[in-house]
């Protein structure tokens, strides 16, 4: 049987079986699979869609795995352990309940939401902060309940007509880069992959190639942040999908259409002085915060447990 990611795997156990119902008591199950928005014309391409749409993804072939998966877990007696693991990785993003737009969070008004994370509330800040910066680029908001009636009809179109709000997407922004400073360091891979998208819409506007260029190599500096910031950790890297975020990839669907061969050495230089810049930040910050600059998230005898037992036994 194919590999999966240990994320999305558990998190298709979760939406499929509800699996995980005891280790959320505080959150409430999803009642009918993901309640995101659901876009009709995809905005990037399958391969490159972020971490989120990526392990909601509705695939009736990995849902039938992750159903053997599971028996298979319950049958070795490695459930307990795997599920620890998961609990460990699911909080540096979102929960499983979070990817299913039913967490305890996206139940309140969206201005309580605001006001926890103006309180710095690391849970509430890494959701507003996703959910600010996918308004600001599809001009509707992520999770259904924050929709306005307005949104009701005709969302793609929407998505597809909606300028970019740079304004609202930098403040959505600083809240995401917050909560990975405090933990949530999944948040740096959609910082990146948000500006991936602001891009493709600024490049429909009447912006400057300058300023359009700058975007987009601060975008893919986060990418190289957050690859930096995990470096001991070469499991998470594959589990997030860190490995396969290429500079020339990430240029190709950020600017589609442009002849990348002539401004790719010029903004190759650009995203790696944005992410001395950054470097520089996080390690000021992560100190402010007293942790660790370059934390090791797993243990060796976790990523043992997942790459050699996991895959020996169920894989």
């Amino acid at each position: 049987m194919k590999k999966y990611s240990l994320l999305s795997m558990v998190v298709l156990l979760f939406v499929a079986s509800g699996l995980l119902y005891e280790l959320y008591s505080d959150e409430h199950q999803s009642q009918s699979g993901n309640s995101h928005v659901q876009i009709e014309e995809s905005v990037e391409p399958a391969q490159e869609q972020s971490a989120e749409e990526e392990i909601v993804a509705s695939d009736v072939k990995k849902k039938n795995s992750a159903f053997g998966f599971e028996a298979c877990l319950k049958k070795e007696g490695l459930r307990e352990e795997f599920l620890k693991i998961y609990q460990k990785l699911e909080s540096l993003g979102l929960s499983g309940t979070q990817l299913a737009g039913q967490g305890s969070y996206q139940q309140m008004p969206l201005e309580s939401l605001r006001s926890y994370a103006q309180a710095n509330d690391v849970n509430a800040m890494y959701l507003y902060g996703l959910e600010t910066m996918y308004k600001a680029s599809l001009g509707i908001y992520m999770t259904l309940s924050y929709h306005e009636e307005s949104d009701a009809e005709n969302i793609s179109e929407r998505a597809r007509n909606h300028n970019f709000d740079k304004k609202l997407f930098n403040e959505g922004k600083r809240y995401l880069y917050q909560a990975a400073v405090q933990g949530k360091v999944i948040g740096l891979g959609e910082i990146s992959a948000l500006h991936r998208l602001g891009a493709e819409k600024l490049s429909k506007q009447d912006v400057k190639s300058e300023v359009l260029h700058q975007f987009v190599a601060e975008g893919f500096a986060y990418t190289l942040l957050a690859k930096d910031i995990v470096r001991d950790d070469e499991f998470l890297i594959d589990e997030i999908g860190l490995k396969s975020k290429t500079f020339e990839r990430y240029l190709k669907q950020a600017l589609p259409g442009t002849k990348i061969e002539q401004i790719k050495s010029e903004l190759k230089k650009a995203s790696e002085e944005s992410y001395l810049r950054l470097k520089d930040r996080w390690d000021v910050d992560r100190t402010y915060q007293g942790l660790e600059v370059y934390p090791d998230i797993f243990t060796e005898s976790e990523e043992q447990f997942y790459t050699v037992t996991i895959e020996n036994k169920c894989g």
